[in-house]
């Protein structure tokens, strides 16, 4: 007989020695959520969609952003809220918050058609505007999200990376999440990815236009199955642990004797990770405890019971190494990620090559039981098909410079999104399986 599907979260967690120092630990926290939220029990959804209208829109692309706005509206139910804000230079109200019925769809599609495109693009006003809808017209208890989608840099209003990032920042301290969809290989993708990790949400990328529709879609997906918001690890450690820290990109703050981190939100069948680093003084199994407490999709609180870090016993360190591996492999690879994108940026690409190379070492000179479970495998073939990608790319002598750094922004768009999902310990982009629509190493 099968066993029943789980209801509740639940944490585990694994300790395995650090590569670089005998007397570091790698401790590995994953957050288990059940596979499965039922429809009835999530919170409705209060969605603000905030669609680039600018000239460099005009065409196929505005097209795929109010087809990719009318499948949202056929995902949500009657009790969520959608709202859309359209932009160029400014940002206006195309629709008010309301709730979503067989004739929104259409409503929105024709709204959205007889706007038109205009002229520049201000990320900062569509932002603004669109927590401002929020404000005026949520549901009390609901799902906040911001949905930002541009195919440009901004130009009006706030420019510079981390204005724009506290503007994110900002909203989640109103309960409002940020996330952002990057459409073709003119946008800023650092920028979006900066702002989507500060307003807690997700990055994506849509190589084609058509892409635009898949990527909005798989968010809405992701958030009719939260589980839970504002997820806060608690971390306690004994006395041997002398220094901390928290590898994964995710806030921290003293809490009593020990450090709250906190994860935001989870999702159904998403695992999410957090990776720590210890100092331990001395010899001792037992490094401390961690608990969990978060707004459970039904607008309860709830805490779970804490586990404790234990060191394994002699003879049981390969399962802990395996699954410590699991955070800690793909963490690596996405911070690699980041140092090739850095290097892509030079227009000579000569970096580029001598990163890949130092990464693929560094990579290769891990220890075989890191590298053996499905995450750190998948993360690993993920980024040497990337590699591979930029590889060929460089290679080809037929090609222009031009095309050449066309092609090269292309693949380092993909493993921005990649790799800023991975620094917040989220262990699966989407519901759909490698070697689908994302992936940095995608041709």
């Amino acid at each position: 007989m099968a066993e029943p599907a789980r209801t509740e979260i639940e944490i585990g967690c694994w300790v395995a020695a650090a590569p670089d120092r005998a007397d570091r630990r790698l401790v590995a926290v994953e957050i288990s959520p059940p596979s499965a939220v039922a429809d009835t029990v999530r919170p409705p959804i209060d969605l603000v969609l905030a669609i680039d209208r600018s000239s460099s829109m005009v065409g196929t692309r505005i097209a795929a952003a109010v087809e990719a706005a009318r499948q949202i509206c056929l995902r949500l139910g009657q009790r969520d809220r959608l709202a859309v804000v359209a932009f160029d230079g400014l940002a206006q109200v195309v629709r008010w918050p309301g709730a979503v019925t067989p004739e929104t769809a259409a409503e929105i599609v024709l709204e959205l058609t007889e706007l038109g495109v205009g002229y520049g693009t201000n990320i900062s006003a569509a932002w603004k505007k669109a927590v401002e809808t929020i404000a005026r017209g949520g549901i009390p208890g609901a799902s906040k999200t911001v949905l930002l989608m541009t195919d440009g840099l901004p130009s009006r209003g706030l420019r510079e990376h981390e204005e724009l990032a506290a503007l994110a920042r900002s909203g989640v301290a109103q309960g409002i999440v940020t996330s952002a969809v990057g459409i073709g290989d003119r946008f800023d993708e650092k920028l979006l990815a900066r702002m989507a990790v500060a307003g807690g949400g997700s990055f994506r990328f849509a190589e084609h236009d058509e892409d635009t529709i898949a990527v909005a879609d798989e968010e809405v997906e992701g958030l009719t199955g939260l589980v839970a918001e504002d997820a806060v690890l608690h971390l306690g450690f004994a006395r041997v642990v002398s220094q901390f820290e928290v590898l994964h990109e995710l806030k921290c703050r003293p809490d009593g004797d020990g450090v709250a981190v906190d994860v935001g939100r989870v999702f159904a069948g998403r695992p999410r990770q957090v990776l720590i680093q210890v100092t331990v003084t001395g010899d001792a199994r037992h490094l401390g405890a961690i608990g969990l407490s978060c707004m459970g999709s039904d607008g309860e609180s709830r805490e779970v019971d804490p586990v404790r870090i234990l060191v394994p016993a002699p003879g049981q360190e390969s399962g802990d190494l395996e699954r410590v591996g699991a955070a800690f492999v793909p963490l690596t690879v996405a911070r690699w990620q980041q140092k090739i994108w850095d290097c892509g940026r030079d227009p000579s690409f000569r970096r580029v090559a001598e990163v890949i190379a130092l990464a693929r070492k560094d990579l290769a000179g891990l220890a075989e039981d890191l590298r053996t479970s499905p995450e750190a495998a998948e993360a690993i073939a993920r980024f040497e098909a990337g590699c591979n990608r930029i590889e060929e790319i460089l290679r080809d002598v037929k090609a222009s410079p031009e095309a050449k750094r066309r092609n090269t922004d292309v693949a380092l768009k993909g493993m921005s999104e990649e790799s800023s999902h991975t620094m917040v310990g989220v262990t699966s982009l989407g519901p759909h399986p490698p070697g689908g629509r994302r992936g940095w190493g995608k041709k």
